[in-house]
């Protein structure tokens, strides 16, 4: 790669004039990760316009990978080490439309949160694409976060503990996300998704959070002294009603909010759904202490976004989508979690932060969604559910999955029976007032998981495939009734 000059060469290997070769049996390698951002625009304009792979705002190892396939004469081979994340991004739609157009696949293996390189935090698969069309391919993945002796196991004598084999019909795969499932489950999950409605049809808004672009200065703890300071590194007084609680990914936790005394400036006034910067005079004249603040931290705040911050409105927010989101009602969730960690906000009393995989979300309903926050939130809490988007989101170092507004979006949601909703409803209640004074919820949120199985109409034997260690038996599941429960 440093060998040749992007900007200077269209096409920045050819075989030709290295080796005197025009095609190869095997293709092998480790391309690297690099996103276009970081690139020149006169080098992006090159490859975008010679690459099919190369669409939105993609990583360049997937040119790597068609390039790879232009050099394979037939029946050859190329395998690499490279990301997993083509699977699902939106990026990765151009190789994933190459790739099963020509039904080259033949195997892959998933390493999933397991670390293959140690400078450096990836998830990565190996891809082996073999020029000749591919009726079948094999998709292997390793469960438990395997060590990387595991791996090196597995690769000299078959041997592992945990796998899973999933054949692949090659027919079946398209330019949309690759999720790949044993046939039951898929089975299961397609059940699902035409019982239900996306969960983007049902909300007016699924928001990301607060991004100030100096956090140091704007979000503040308060203490017995006042408010602390990161920036400033002491304590100041500023006005109590003008500070906003705030929360960052780790406080939002499953049925329950775990307040740190964590405050934001919100130097926002809302007006009709729309978030206005508080004008210098006003908030000088009711604010005096957060004004006097803000001014000792005028020349960090102008200084942001290399210069772009550096106007009138310099004490406004690096980012302004959402601001106008957080006062109203709404399920908020961490972006990266280890299981469903959902909890409602139902005042509209606090903030949170965002910005790629950092804070939360906010879930906003339509007033005609046919469903109550507090049911929705049962459901989303709810081992099913939470299954169904785990299988189809992307999965980070230590075992956590992202909850971001591209997998929350496609959750399919059944609108519940009147019934059907009191009874999630009231258990969902009782879930949150017992998590808030400490007690053990075991039992309420088995109740609700049992009730999101009945609601979306599985089997006994479809329950086992989402979850084979279901704490009820065969002939309560089967006479189990809505009607009979007295929650």
């Amino acid at each position: 790669w440093n060998a040749f000059d992007p900007n200077t060469r269209a096409d920045w290997f050819d075989p030709e004039w290295m080796f005197g070769l025009n095609k190869f049996d095997i293709v092998i390698g480790n391309p690297p990760y690099i996103r276009i951002q970081s690139l020149p625009s006169a080098t992006t304009k090159q490859y975008n316009q010679n690459y099919k792979a190369a669409t939105k705002n993609y990583d360049i190892y997937v040119l790597f990978v068609e390039k790879g396939m232009e050099l394979l004469r037939k029946g050859g081979s190329l395998i690499y080490i490279q990301p997993t994340k083509f699977f699902n991004a939106d990026y990765g739609e151009g190789l994933r439309n190459l790739i099963s157009k020509k039904q080259w696949l033949c195997k892959i293996l998933d390493f999933k949160a397991a670390q293959m390189f140690n400078t450096a935090t990836n998830y990565t698969c190996i891809l082996h694409l073999k020029k000749a069309q591919q009726k079948e391919a094999q998709y292997i993945s390793f469960q438990n976060n395997p060590s990387k002796e595991d791996f090196i196991r597995f690769i000299n004598n078959g041997i592992h503990s945990s796998i899973e084999e999933i054949t692949i019909k090659n027919d079946q795969l398209s330019k949309s996300n690759w999720n790949f499932h044993n046939p039951a489950k898929s089975a299961a999950f397609e059940k699902l998704e035409e019982a239900g409605t996306p969960l983007g049809k049902l909300t007016e808004k699924i928001f990301q959070g607060l991004v100030t672009s100096a956090d140091p200065v704007y979000i503040l703890r308060k203490t017995n002294q006042g408010y602390y300071s990161k920036y400033l590194e002491e304590h100041v007084e500023l006005e109590d009603h003008f500070m906003k609680p705030l929360l960052k990914g780790g406080e939002i936790k499953r049925y329950k909010i775990d307040f740190q005394n964590l405050y934001i400036i919100f130097p926002y006034q809302i007006q009709d759904g729309k978030a206005e910067l508080i004008p210098p005079k006003k908030l000088k004249a009711n604010y005096p202490k957060v004004w006097e603040y803000l001014k000792r931290c005028e020349d960090k705040l102008r200084g942001r976004e290399k210069g772009k911050m550096d106007h009138e409105g310099w004490y406004g927010y690096g980012r302004t989508q959402n601001i106008a989101e957080f006062g109203q009602p709404k399920i908020m969730t961490q972006v990266l979690a280890s299981k469903a960690s959902m909890v409602l906000d139902e005042q509209g009393e606090y903030r949170f932060v965002g910005g790629g995989n950092a804070g939360g979300y906010g879930i906003v309903l339509k007033q005609n969604a046919g469903i109550s926050y507090h049911c929705l939130l049962g459901i989303l809490n709810s081992s099913l559910i939470d299954d169904y988007l785990q299988s189809h989101s992307t999965i980070f170092r230590g075992g956590f999955y992202s909850y971001s507004r591209r997998y929350l979006k496609d959750l399919p949601i059944v609108p519940p029976s009147a019934e059907e909703q009191a009874k999630i409803e009231q258990l969902a209640k009782e879930i949150l007032e017992k998590k808030e004074s400490g007690q053990d919820t075991n039992e309420e949120e088995q109740q609700i998981d049992l009730m999101v199985y009945k609601l979306y109409d599985l089997t006994y034997d479809e329950v086992l495939v989402v979850d084979p260690e279901v704490p009820f038996g065969r002939e309560m599941y089967e006479e189990f009734s809505f009607e009979e429960l007295n929650v």
